[in-house]
């Protein structure tokens, strides 16, 4: 066992005997808030350790959802608004179980009609039943909290 020496007292000391003894002072083990299977949030992402399962945030989803909403309204809508509607399904994609599969129909959509080196962000973009259909699986609530992308 590595042994190291104290400069202060000038006797040696075990490391593990030591930080054994420091872990299990009271006023430690009351501050500590490990526990082995969690819950949390971190950085707009859900984790739960029990299932081993990450989720997107509620405010993700309900920011998500508002996007749809507004975009459901609408016939046609500018490029720009269906970029950043694309962008929201992306960054959530990787939690949603099939949720690429259902942002892809949308990205082809959009360069079916709008060529982004040429045209406007400003370019209206016609909203067919391709579309809502995927919004439609998007503003479902068993899909989008299902939780995917395992914890390891």
């Amino acid at each position: 066992m590595l042994q190291i020496t104290s400069q202060i007292k000038g006797a040696k000391h075990e490391p593990s005997h030591d930080l054994w003894n420091f872990l299990l002072k009271p006023e430690v083990m009351a501050k500590s808030e490990l526990v082995p299977s969690q819950d949390f949030a971190f950085l707009g992402v859900r984790f739960n350790t029990v299932d081993g399962l990450v989720y997107p945030s509620n405010e993700q989803v309900e920011r998500l959802w508002e996007w749809i909403r507004r975009i459901r309204r609408a016939k046609r809508v500018p490029a720009r608004i269906f970029l950043v509607l694309l962008g929201h399904l992306t960054s959530l994609a990787v939690y949603v179980p099939l949720g690429r599969l259902h942002t892809r129909p949308l990205q082809l959509h959009l360069l079916t009609l709008w060529r982004p080196q040429e045209d406007s962000l400003c370019a209206q973009i016609d909203l067919d039943d391709t579309v809502r259909d995927e919004l439609d699986w998007w503003a479902s609530p068993s899909h989008v909290k299902a939780g995917g992308g395992g914890v390891s």
